[in-house]
């Protein structure tokens, strides 16, 4: 008899472990959201995500992983498409987080430059006839003048005024690229007039160039 009822017990026993054990497997805390986080704390099921940079959980689809400034508002900002002209004829736009022009190229270096152009201005006729053989006292005479130099993508604005000296002589220190020499005073309004002339810069370079101007005389 004590054999049955050790047995009954060591049946019943064993059911009631099972039991347990199959109810502590379906408890609903297991697939609970909210128990699945990672190693910093973040709830994947909710959404959330590790981010270094900011050094905290965040849900990607409503902030991004970017650094910040020091106001806490994300640095990444649309910039209007405005553009500046520079000297050298080439345009600029906006860029950065504050949204300022770019450096213009060949611009802001040190100057002066290792390049530019270097002449002489003339001025004739001197004599109302042309003479055979040539009178040395006609010859063309040197001019002291304003020359204008203009890049040839701006002529509306100079990019630099300079003076020829008693001989003639003048000499720009320019970026490389193509401008326009306009010397003479005036604007070229009456005699002497002087011809606007092209010329090409380029890199550690001084183009020579004569500019001859006319007196009118004839």
């Amino acid at each position: 008899m004590n054999n049955k009822r050790i047995g009954a017990w060591a049946i019943i026993f064993a059911l009631s472990a099972g039991a347990f054990f199959l109810a502590l497997s379906y408890s609903p805390n297991r697939d609970m959201v909210g128990n699945d986080k990672d190693e910093h704390g973040c709830i994947g099921s909710a959404g959330y995500s590790w981010c270094e940079i900011k050094n905290r959980c965040l849900k990607q689809w409503e902030e991004q992983c970017e650094p910040e400034n020091t106001t806490g508002e994300n640095t990444q900002i649309a910039c209007t498409q405005e553009a500046k002209l520079c000297p050298d004829g080439s345009y600029v736009g906006r860029a950065g987080p504050n949204c300022e022009f770019t450096t213009c190229s060949n611009v802001y270096g040190i100057l002066p430059y290792n390049s530019g152009v270097r002449g002489v201005v003339t001025l004739g006729p001197t004599c109302p006839v042309e003479r055979i053989p040539p009178d040395p006292n006609c010859a063309d005479k040197p001019y002291k003048t304003t020359i204008k130099i203009f890049h040839v993508n701006n002529l509306n604005s100079a990019f630099l005024s300079v003076d020829s000296d008693e001989d003639g002589v003048f000499f720009a220190s320019l970026p490389p690229g193509e401008y326009i020499l306009d010397a003479g005073e005036g604007n070229n309004s009456g005699p002497p007039t002087c011809g606007r002339s092209q010329v090409t810069v380029a890199p550690d370079s001084f183009t020579p160039i004569t500019i001859s101007c006319d007196t009118g005389i004839r």
